[in-house]
């Protein structure tokens, strides 16, 4: 399953050297092409799955919504999770909603957190099943081709920060199910653009006193 990283502006340092320790690791192909401009992104999402690659890192523009590229992404062979170190608050827009996931504000590190979770998407497949109206309610199912099997339902930590999500789970996701288990992995509103906290008043919309605020 070789998987294509691709720059818009170089701006995660050392990113080659990252990309060939993680690859040494897990066994996994990784291909890092230099950087480039939003038509240069587009051809290659858009090629990416002729080419061969089973999945798309792509370092999140400065210009995400540009039109060429928001349509290849939407119309890609394979997923693309877009990364990008710092926090962004916002992720509402075209670009964003039409990535498979955008995995932002953990430093330089995001990049090793998307490669993994493309591997894990990629070696058990999911889909997703959510549980409420907001885009944070949802959860990634892994079901069993055998028949019914115990469910295993994971929640992940974070200390309830918007930038941890639930690809943080998805080892445990993967594995579960080769041990005989379906397992589906939550999502929740966190504190921040996810619109949530920890606790919230039972019913009042709001914190209890003590609770980390909005």
């Amino acid at each position: 399953m070789p998987l294509l990283v691709l720059q818009s502006d170089g701006g995660i340092a050392d990113l080659e050297q990252r990309c060939a320790r993680w690859a040494a690791m897990s066994g996994v192909p990784v291909d890092v092409a230099p950087p480039a401009g939003a038509s240069e992104l587009a051809r290659r999402i858009r090629l990416a799955g002729a080419d061969g690659f089973s999945g798309v890192v792509l370092e999140r523009p400065h210009d995400p919504d540009a039109a060429e590229l928001v349509a290849a992404v939407r119309a890609a062979a394979v997923p693309v999770v877009a990364v990008t170190p710092a926090y962004v608050p916002d992720r509402s827009g075209p670009f964003d909603r039409a990535c498979e996931r955008v995995i932002h504000g953990r430093g330089r590190s995001v990049v090793r957190w998307a490669l993994t979770h493309l591997r894990a998407r990629v070696a058990a497949p999911f889909r997703e099943w959510a549980y409420g109206d907001d885009p944070a309610q949802i959860g990634d199912l892994r079901i069993r081709d055998d028949g019914p099997a115990p469910l295993a339902v994971i929640f992940h930590g974070g200390v309830w920060r918007d930038e941890w999500e639930r690809d943080l789970m998805d080892a445990a996701a993967v594995d579960l199910p080769a041990r005989g288990l379906i397992t589906w992995n939550g999502g929740y509103r966190r504190v921040g653009a996810a619109r949530g906290c920890w606790p919230r008043a039972q019913g009042a919309g709001r914190p209890v006193a003590g609770a980390a605020r909005e």
